[in-house]
């Protein structure tokens, strides 16, 4: 006696090729982002020297302006809170 068993793999066939399609793509996405993460560091690299600079003078009028600080109106003090407070989001 002879069985036999037929199995459609049809949909599994289509569902592999997907998925490879899927793997080629990914890989191309991450080497994109590489190169894009290398420009950005160069980037990064080439300004930070550039941001260093006024971040440090910035730093150093700040220090100058606190010693004044008591004597200073509200206005004053937010504004240089203001500035303060941008010096170090740009330093980090």
């Amino acid at each position: 006696m002879f069985n036999s068993f037929l199995h459609d793999i049809t949909a599994r066939k289509q569902t592999e090729e997907a998925l490879a399609r899927q793997k080629v793509e990914l890989v191309r996405t991450n080497v994109e982002l590489a190169a894009a993460n290398k420009e950005l560091e160069a980037f990064t690299y080439s300004v930070s020297p550039t941001c260093a600079r006024p971040c440090a003078t910035s730093v150093a009028f700040h220090r100058f302006w606190r010693k004044i600080w008591p004597r200073m109106d509200p206005a004053a003090q937010r504004s240089l809170r203001y500035i303060q407070k941008g010096v170090q989001e740009m330093g980090h």
